[in-house]
C-alpha cells in the first residue's frame, strides 16, 4: 500500500534521507544577506512591503530578521511569546485504547526530544507569517524516524504567484520555484490577521514602529551629543591676543570636552553657559519611545502590564492579572496552531511509514491550562467547610501545594487575628475571577451565589451539596479520605458568625485610627440609607421565595437577575463625598476631621 503525505501525494521512502533545502555557497539559497535595512525610510518601507505582496519577499524577510536583532523591545516580546509556547509540556494522546493505537502513540513519544527542539524555530512564523522546517529522516532500529528537524531560511522559498498561499522551493533554474517534495517539510503558518500568509506576520505591522523608533533614537543620540556635555565658550582680548594665543585657547576649549582639564594664559577665560530649556526637551524622545514600545507589546503579547512595569507600562497587580487573561488567549491559540501543524505535517508521516494501513493517528497536544486563583479558592473552601460540605484533605494539599503533615510532625496553629487584608465582613468571602467556579460564572455571579448560599444556610433552608460543589468546583472526596474540618466554634449555627469574630480580632490588632479612619467611620455611621437600596431586591426576593415554597436552589438561581435592580447611587454618592473631602484636605493642608 502506497504511503501518501497530507495532500495525497505518494512518498518515496528512498528519497527521504536526501537533504533538499540545504544552503548553497552561491545562488538563491545563499546565507549571505542580499539587502540592507540601513537608511530605511517610510517611502522605501512602503515599496518593500508592496514588493513582498507581489512575490519578491527577500527584502521584507531580511528586514523582519534585522528587526529581531536591532529592535530590542520587539525581540524581547517576540521571544517571550515563543517561549511561553515552548514551555508547555507536550502530550501524546492515542487514537484509542487498542494495542495498535497505543503502539503508534509510543512511537511518537520516542520522537518527542527531536520535536521539542524544533518548536522554537517553528514559531518564527509569529514574526514572519510562516516558517519552514525540513525533516531529515533515517532508519533507527528498523523504524523510519525524524532524526533532525532543521529550520530553513524563509528567503529560500517563494509563494505561488497565482494563489499567494502555496509555498515553493526557490530554484536557480525556475524563477517560480519548485514544488516541495512530499514528506520532507513542515510548513507552519501564523495569522496575526486574515489574509495572505506573507501579510500575516507581526513584522509587517511592527516595521513601522521599527523605523520610527530608529528615527527617534538617532535624533536623541544627536541631541545627547549636543547637550550631554556643557557648551565651552572661550574668551580672549582681541586687542592683545595673538593668533598663537587664540590657537591655545581653542585647543583648551576642545580639550575640556574630553580631558576635563586645560591650561591657558590668565588673560583668557572659559565659560560654561547653561542651556537648561533645551536640556529639558529629552522627555519628548523618551515619551515617543515608550509609546512605540507599548504598541509593540500590545501587538505581540496583546497587553502591556506584564511586559513593562513602572512609568511606561506599569500598573497594579490586579490589572496585570486582567491583562494576563488576554495573553492566555493568545498563548492557547499559538499552542493550538502549532499542534495542528505537527498533527498535519509530521505525526501521520511517522506513523504511516512504520505502521502501514493505520487509519487513526495519535494526537500531539500542547494543553494550556489557566492557573487557579488560589486566594479566591481558599475562601470558597473555607465557606464550604463551614457549611459542613466534606472537602478532601488530599485534594486541598495537591491544589495548594501544601504537604500533609505526617503523624508526630510539628504543625502550624491558628493565629488569634485574621490574615492581613481581611475585614471580617461576612460577604467578603465571595469568590474572585479566576477561581474554580469562574469557568462557569463571572465575579458578580459568584458573589451572588456565595451570598445566597450563606443566607439560606443561616435561615435553616436546605442547600443541596451537589449544587454547591457544581458552582464552586469542589470535588467529592473519595471513600476513606481525610476531610478538612472547620475551626472550633466556626459553624454557621453559632450565635456570632465566624466572620464577625474575625472582624473583632482584626479590630483588636489594628493601630489607633487616623483621620482617614475617622472619616470612613463617620460616613459609615449612616449605613442603613446606603445599604438598604442595595439589599432591598435580595430581601424581597427571599421573602417571595419563602412565600411560594421555593427550594434554595430555585431561589438562588434567580439571584443574578437582581443585580440590575440593586441601587448603587447612595453608596457612590457617599464614596464621592468622602473622597472629595479627603483630597481637598490633603491639597489644602487642613485637618480632615474639621
Amino acid at each position: 500500500m502506497a504511503i501518501v503525505d497530507q495532500y495525497g501525494n505518494p512518498i518515496k521512502p528512498a528519497a527521504l534521507k536526501t537533504e533538499i533545502a540545504a544552503p548553497q555557497p552561491m545562488g538563491v539559497r545563499s546565507i549571505a544577506q542580499q539587502t540592507s535595512a540601513d537608511g530605511l525610510d517610510p517611502t522605501r518601507l512602503a515599496r518593500l512591503l508592496k514588493s513582498a505582496e507581489d512575490g519578491d519577499t527577500g527584502a521584507y524577510l531580511e528586514l523582519a530578521s534585522a528587526m529581531e536583532e536591532k529592535y530590542l523591545h520587539y525581540a524581547a516580546q517576540l521571544a517571550t511569546r515563543k517561549r511561553a509556547v515552548t514551555g508547555i509540556p507536550c502530550e501524546i494522546v492515542p487514537a484509542s485504547e487498542e494495542a495498535r493505537d497505543v503502539a503508534a502513540a509510543e512511537l511518537i513519544e520516542r520522537c518527542l526530544p527531536v520535536i521539542q527542539r524544533a518548536l522554537f524555530d517553528m514559531l518564527d512564523a509569529i514574526g514572519k507569517g510562516f516558517s519552514v522546517t525540513e525533516i531529515i529522516w533515517d532508519v533507527v532500529d528498523g523504524q523510519w524516524l525524524p532524526v533532525q528537524l532543521i529550520y530553513r531560511d524563509p528567503r529560500w522559498f517563494k509563494f505561488d504567484k497565482v494563489d499567494g498561499r502555496t509555498l515553493r522551493l526557490a530554484s536557480d533554474v525556475n524563477q517560480d520555484g519548485e514544488p516541495l517534495p512530499p514528506g520532507k517539510f513542515i510548513v507552519h503558518y501564523m495569522a496575526a490577521k486574515t489574509g495572505l500568509p506573507i501579510r500575516n506576520g507581526m513584522a509587517r505591522a511592527a516595521s513601522w514602529a521599527y523605523i520610527f523608533q530608529n528615527f527617534c533614537l538617532r535624533d536623541w543620540v544627536t541631541y545627547i551629543e549636543c547637550f550631554g556635555k556643557p557648551l565651552r565658550l572661550g574668551r580672549y582680548d582681541s586687542a592683545t591676543a595673538k593668533p598663537a594665543d587664540i590657537e591655545i585657547l581653542l585647543a583648551a576649549v576642545q580639550g575640556i570636552g574630553t580631558d576635563a582639564s586645560a591650561i591657558l594664559p590668565k588673560s583668557m577665560e572659559v565659560e560654561f553657559p547653561e542651556v537648561s530649556q533645551a536640556r529639558g526637551q529629552n522627555a519628548l524622545w523618551l515619551a515617543l519611545l515608550e509609546y512605540l514600545d507599548a504598541q509593540i507589546s500590545k501587538l505581540v503579547l496583546g497587553q502591556t502590564l506584564t511586559a513593562d512595569t513602572g512609568k511606561g507600562g506599569g500598573g497594579s497587580y490586579a490589572l496585570g492579572n486582567v491583562h494576563n487573561d488576554v495573553r492566555m488567549d493568545i498563548l492557547a491559540d499559538d499552542a493550538q496552531a502549532l499542534a495542528a501543524t505537527l498533527n498535519r505535517d509530521l505525526i501521520p508521516l511517522i506513523v504511516g511509514l512504520n505502521i502501514p494501513g493505520i487509519e487513526k493517528f495519535p494526537e500531539f497536544r500542547l494543553p494550556v491550562e489557566e492557573p487557579d486563583d488560589l486566594v479566591a479558592l481558599k475562601e470558597i473552601v473555607k465557606d464550604a467547610v463551614a457549611l459542613g460540605i466534606p472537602v478532601s484533605q488530599q485534594w486541598f494539599s495537591e491544589k495548594f501545594g501544601i504537604p500533609i503533615a505526617v503523624e508526630g510532625e510539628p504543625t502550624l496553629g491558628i493565629a488569634g487575628a485574621a490574615p492581613a487584608g481581611e475585614t471580617g465582613d461576612e460577604n467578603e468571602t465571595a469568590a474572585k475571577p479566576g477561581a474554580a467556579g469562574s469557568a462557569k460564572y463571572d465575579a458578580g455571579l459568584i458573589n451572588a451565589y456565595s451570598m445566597g448560599i450563606d443566607r439560606f444556610a443561616r435561615l435553616g433552608m436546605a442547600v443541596p451539596e451537589s449544587f454547591v460543589r457544581d458552582v464552586f468546583g469542589i470535588p467529592t472526596p473519595k471513600a476513606g479520605e481525610k476531610l478538612l474540618e472547620p475551626t472550633q466554634g466556626d459553624d454557621i449555627a453559632s450565635t456570632e458568625p465566624s466572620a464577625h469574630r474575625v472582624a473583632h480580632a482584626v479590630q483588636a490588632a489594628r493601630p489607633a485610627p487616623d483621620a482617614i479612619d475617622a472619616a470612613v467611620e463617620s460616613e459609615a455611621a449612616d449605613w442603613q440609607p446606603i445599604i438598604d437600596p442595595l439589599i432591598a431586591p435580595i430581601l424581597t426576593a427571599l421573602e417571595e421565595a419563602a412565600a411560594r415554597g421555593e427550594t434554595a436552589a430555585e431561589a438562588i438561581a434567580r439571584l443574578p437577575a437582581l443585580l440590575a435592580q440593586m441601587d448603587v447611587a447612595p453608596l457612590a454618592d457617599a464614596l464621592t463625598r468622602t473622597t472629595f473631602a479627603a483630597r481637598l484636605a490633603g491639597l489644602s493642608g487642613m485637618n480632615l476631621e474639621n
